[in-house]
């Protein structure tokens, strides 16, 4: 409320005591200004209202169509990328096996690519994503003709050259191309979501605060006209409009009344503090929730006390810098119990762009926190009931062995690959955060150590890990769990692991755009010729390294012991 000096008049009272005609127009045209401006206040503010109403209603009505759109898209990408990943398994389990039969995942999949890409179509709607899809098209185009190739010259009987077309890095890039294009795809989609989540967290808070500083500036405007009448007053007419100061002074009340009572009744916590962060205003959110002032010693109570250092911190580097402050946090209900509030300030400046105060409001995403977590927890369960399907697999693979004893060496062999792969699983996708490896983190060495573990003696040194360490993508865990897997068991057959004292040690560097790791078997069986031939599961883990990484196997026998150098891109193993 203003002082008695700055009280404005109050329009309808007759002036005394002044020159009548001039006093009389003089008081009539401010009395028109001033109505007009308080006119201008009252509907600015209701037009604010009403305008961000409907604008808040439209844009979660647009968000949540929007959002089920997003999942459409990515759900046809997967769709896409399985059938591609089909095509590979399909045309790699022909050319290994020369059996036909692994041509069915092949053909169905060839059946449906066509089809998925026409929906990938129909649900595009940014045009960028239409032309990445119309390159994707054509580099579908390219790997369906390479695979199909190889497949024509195996049916052939040609399957040297099947095999060599397949080990040339054109199927690579193609497929490398593809999942560039996706991914482009569908980061449009996720940069969409992301904005469209954080839209909505934000919408209600920045709508309150929206209408707050329109009720602001309509309040400008009344007091803006109020002050103007002021100046029109002669000096004898003031004593006339006593009245008019109680009337100005009732109707600045009554802004403030309201301008409470629209801060009251958002449903977010709405606050104001001074240029230093000492805590002023607070609604009646605030008060209803904790049950409890709005004193700056009252904040920090509520807050978890886990959460206050990081939010003491932030507070002060804004005030400091004048940065919007955004922090998720924790805060105590009047029941003693925490809830997850999104709270954010803006700092309101003067003319000169400094400080004067700041307003905020904090939001209750408690639920959406509970969700997110549920999300994670129904991820991690099922990682584990894959890892449950990897259990199931070996142990059908043991019973079968049982009525075939010729087959047991096969069936160990085979069992032993899906533990591997079950582990590279286990190393990328732990099913909850105590089956986590060492460390929790995807390194090179924590892989090797998880993969070798059986041979390594309660770490008695049999397996060494030298050189420098590095992190791989997921999509590289299993034809590493693969090619070191069979390393690990034909030197526990054959090599340094197979008598006590030897060992192996494991090297990896860093030159140029790869990594090097050597394999290096020491005080196993001496070694006098290469081996007369290579198993299947040699093979496999070859085509695994140089067909799927696009890297490369050099290996040597000498009397110490094995030797392979193996030649890893470094942008392959950050995918």
């Amino acid at each position: 409320m203003p002082p008695e000096s700055q009280k404005p008049p109050t329009p309808g009272v007759e002036a005394m005591n002044v020159s009548p005609a001039r006093g009389w127009r003089a008081l009539l045209s401010r009395r028109g200004a001033i109505t007009l401006l308080m006119i201008a206040g009252v509907v600015a503010i209701g037009a604010a209202l009403v305008f961000g109403g409907l604008q808040a209603q439209k844009r979660r009505a647009e968000t949540q169509e929007l959002y089920a759109h997003t999942l459409e898209v990515m759900a046809a990408a997967r769709e896409l990328m399985s059938s591609l990943q089909d095509l590979e398994t399909g045309q790699r389990g022909y050319l290994l096996s020369h059996d036909p039969d692994y041509l069915e995942p092949y053909v169905r999949a060839d059946r449906k690519i066509d089809g998925q890409i026409d929906t990938l179509k129909l649900l595009s709607r940014d045009p960028r994503q239409q032309t990445m899809i119309d390159t994707l098209t054509r580099q579908i185009a390219g790997q369906r003709l390479s695979l199909g190739q190889s497949i024509v010259l195996a049916k052939s009987g040609r399957f040297d050259q099947a095999v060599d077309l397949y080990k040339s890095d054109a199927g690579r890039r193609w497929m490398d191309d593809i999942r560039d294009t996706m991914n482009s795809i569908l980061s449009l989609e996720e940069r969409a979501q992301v904005e469209r989540r954080t839209a909505s967290q934000n919408s209600a808070q920045m709508l309150g605060l929206y209408l707050l500083g329109l009720l602001i500036v309509g309040l400008a405007l009344i007091a803006f006209a109020v002050s103007s009448a002021f100046i029109a007053l002669s000096a004898s007419a003031k004593a006339d409009l006593e009245s008019e100061r109680a009337a100005t002074a009732t109707r600045i009340a009554e802004g403030e009344r309201r301008f409470r009572t629209i801060t009251e009744a958002i449903p977010q916590i709405v606050w104001s503090s001074d240029a230093n962060g000492r805590f002023g205003f607070v609604n009646a959110r605030w008060r209803e929730f904790t049950g409890s002032p709005g004193t700056a010693q009252a904040w920090v109570d509520h807050i978890h006390p886990d959460d206050r250092p990081g939010v003491s911190e932030a507070w002060r580097r804004s005030i400091e810098t004048g940065e919007t402050y955004e922090r998720e946090v924790r805060l105590r209900d009047a029941n003693g119990a925490y809830r997850w509030f999104l709270c954010r300030a803006v700092p309101l400046r003067n003319a000169s762009g400094q400080i004067e105060q700041w307003l905020g409001a904090g939001t209750d995403i408690h639920e959406a926190r509970l969700n997110l977590e549920a999300r994670e927890i129904l991820s991690q369960e099922l990682s584990h009931r894959i890892k449950n399907i990897f259990s199931v697999v070996g142990s059908l693979i043991a019973l079968s062995a049982r009525d075939d004893p010729a087959q047991t060496a096969f069936a160990n062999g085979l069992r032993n690959r899906v533990s591997a792969l079950a582990r590279a699983h286990e190393f990328v996708r732990p099913h909850s955060p105590e089956s986590a490896l060492r460390g929790g983190t995807r390194t090179f060495s924590g892989f090797i150590a998880d993969l070798l573990a059986a041979y390594s003696e309660d770490d008695s040194g049999r397996i060494r890990f030298t050189g420098e360490d590095f992190s791989f993508g997921d999509k590289c865990a299993t034809p590493l769990a693969l090619f070191f897997h069979e390393l690990g068991t034909n030197a526990a057959k054959y090599g340094a692991l197979s008598r006590p004292g030897g060992h192996v040690e494991i090297d990896s560097s860093r030159e140029g755009a790869d990594w090097r790791v050597t394999w290096s078997e020491h005080g196993g069986p001496e070694i006098s010729a290469p081996p007369s031939r290579e198993g299947f599961g040699t093979k496999l883990a070859q085509l695994s390294v140089e067909g799927q990484l696009g890297g490369s196997i050099a290996k040597s026998w000498t009397p110490e012991g094995l030797r392979v150098d193996i030649r890893l891109p470094a942008d392959v193993m950050e995918r």
